[in-house]
């Protein structure tokens, strides 16, 4: 069991928040907005991190299937939010 929290921990957390938070620092007009940014990103990465571990081990040894599904789709939650700072930067600019 704690071989395979240790494998998902360190595989699931680099690529769930350094992308997000990396890309939401590009879409800022100033130093001020990136940080804005990518606080936001930060936190919403660590919530649905949280929430997505938390299942995973929860579910993993019954329903794998299912916990890996919901690991893929809380992945993509903070990168709907990146989505809408990159459609705010074109329209501003």
């Amino acid at each position: 069991m704690l071989t395979v929290i240790l494998i998902a921990a360190l595989f699931y957390i680099p690529f769930h928040v350094g992308p997000p938070v990396l890309l939401a620092l590009l879409y800022g007009q100033d130093a001020g907005q990136r940080m804005e940014y990518a606080r936001a990103v930060l936190l919403e990465s660590g919530t649905t991190m949280f929430v997505s571990l938390g299942a995973f081990f929860w579910l993993w040894q019954d329903h794998l299937l299912a916990a890996v599904l919901i690991m893929i789709v809380m992945m993509a939650v903070p990168y709907w939010r990146v989505w809408r700072y990159r459609k705010t930067a074109l329209q501003n600019s």
